[in-house]
């Protein structure tokens, strides 16, 4: 699992940082579908995201875990801030990255996330369809968004039975 950096081209200068995890048997000279993770808020590339990426290493992607930019190992001032316009052109940006690795299929790059990490993705994928699908896991939920995945919808529910507006999410809330 090297770890790589690269620049984030969003015009701050920004150095991201990643690590990249390879399916058992990796030929340089194939090339393997790919899938970006993004960490939950606060977290970094170490954590859920890396477990996710070896994961999905295992059943044959390469899988880039990444410390988006202000966090971790990737640069930028204040440290911890979490911007979320910011957050989803680093997907953007690690998928950029992607598709310049030579074992890398640009036709199969997708992105995923965790909490946070999964609005991120979502967005990345609307906002640049071209890139690629997006998957979250427990994503948040933006009122202007068209609600395709079916955890938008879960999310509501979710938040709304934490306010104590919804008595009838209480089951599904545990379920998920």
């Amino acid at each position: 699992m090297p770890n790589v950096t690269f620049k984030n081209l969003n015009g701050q200068g920004i150095t991201m940082a990643a690590a990249i995890n390879f399916p058992a048997g990796f030929d340089d000279t194939r090339k393997y579908p790919a899938v970006v993770v993004s960490h939950p808020g606060g977290g970094v590339k170490e954590q859920t995201a890396g477990l996710y990426a070896k994961k999905l290493a295992e059943n044959g992607l390469i899988a880039i875990a990444f410390d988006r930019s202000y966090q971790g190992e990737s640069s930028g001032e204040p440290r911890q801030l979490e911007n979320p316009y910011i957050s989803t052109e680093d997907v953007s940006a690690v998928i950029d990255y992607l598709t310049t690795l030579p074992y890398v299929d640009a036709d199969r790059i997708g992105a995923m996330g965790i909490c946070a990490g999964a609005g991120y993705s979502a967005n990345a994928a609307i906002n640049e369809p071209d890139q690629g699908a997006g998957h979250g896991q427990r994503g948040e939920h933006r009122p202007d968004v068209p609600q395709r995945l079916g955890w938008f919808r879960q999310g509501r529910r979710c938040a709304a039975l934490h306010r104590g507006r919804f008595a009838g999410a209480h089951g599904r809330c545990r379920q998920q």
